[in-house]
């Protein structure tokens, strides 16, 4: 389909997946709760061989207590103080190579990258609720009677601590702080812009956990959704609880936070994308009210975008 078909399809389109009537209540519950937190941190230097730049472990405590890890690169050298970028990585992954953020350190600008809890990274996960924890992370705490205890509203607070913990480090800019990320470090991008208004501007492609509905209509839940199907094989076979299950996850839904969001975005889609399908994202991008640009790869799926990091990189540069 040409992309100006594709694209209009999707230009009114809202989401189909609930919205919880508490959902603002719940998450300010949530920003209490991480208030009360302890938001001391760590940080342990590593050996790299490349001059001029520091790197850092940072290590904190999460909503949970489990030990959270973040990547920080940073120039050796600063003067004054300096802008700063926030990524967050894909489903199962990890903060990735040392390398891919010198750029910006040799640029005057320091990096922080987070590493979600229990997946590919250094982060500790020592979470436990009722209910299954064999096929993801999405799904967890859906049975729980707490509604505290899904899995990923601990990651969206942890995420925000983390720009919290950066935006007040003695040589960064608070005022010019980037946050960038790919699928679910996508979704983690936007949510933390949701949350904290001193996000200057962010960086997305094709952002996961968004209109959970509308995959499982769609008979897409395989790879990163595939937890939905054997959720429903196991526990709820006849889908008695289909509308209790999507509205618990509402909380967690991305399409949900995004008129919260006030930064400059920059928004990337693949429109062949199987594993965040497209019509999902833009369920997002509809909602967002803030100055936004949309940049559309037509024959590409959920994979590596030419030329994406370059863009990203020249954005920050502008808008930091």
């Amino acid at each position: 389909m040409p992309l100006k078909s594709t694209v209009e399809n999707y230009k009114d389109y809202m989401g189909i997946s609930p919205k919880a009537e508490d959902f603002d209540k719940y998450w300010a519950e949530g920003v209490k709760d991480l208030k009360g937190t302890d938001f001391s941190y760590t940080l342990e230097k590593r050996d790299f061989p490349m001059k001029d730049i520091e790197v850092y472990d940072m290590y904190f405590k999460g909503m949970n207590g489990e030990r959270v890890h973040c990547e920080l690169v940073k120039p050796k050298h600063i003067e004054g103080k300096i802008p700063g970028v926030m990524s967050f990585h894909g489903y199962t992954s990890n903060a990735d190579s040392i390398y891919s953020k010198v750029p910006y350190a040799y640029n005057d600008m320091a990096f922080l990258a987070f590493e979600v809890p229990g997946q590919g990274g250094k982060s500790e996960d020592n979470y436990t609720a009722d209910g299954p924890t064999l096929y993801g992370q999405i799904i967890r705490g859906v049975m729980d009677e707490d509604k505290k205890k899904l899995f990923f509203r601990n990651i969206y607070l942890d995420a925000v601590k983390a720009f919290v913990l950066f935006e007040n480090m003695d040589f960064i800019d608070e005022n010019r702080i980037g946050t960038t990320g790919k699928s679910q470090g996508g979704a983690l991008s936007l949510v933390v812009a949701a949350f904290n208004k001193n996000v200057k501007a962010s960086a997305v492609i094709y952002p996961f956990l968004a209109d959970f509905k509308k995959v499982f209509e769609m008979n897409m839940c395989e790879d990163v959704y595939v937890e939905f199907k054997n959720w429903f094989r196991k526990y709820d076979t006849l889908h008695e609880k289909e509308d209790e299950f999507f509205e618990r996850l509402s909380y967690i839904d991305v399409q949900n936070f995004a008129d919260k969001v006030k930064c400059d975005v920059l928004f990337f889609t693949a429109l062949l994308d199987t594993t965040c399908p497209p019509i999902t994202q833009f369920s997002i991008y509809n909602k967002l009210k803030c100055n936004k640009e949309l940049k559309v790869y037509c024959e590409y799926t959920h994979e590596r975008l030419p030329y994406s990091d370059d863009i990203i990189y020249e954005f920050f540069k502008e808008k930091l």
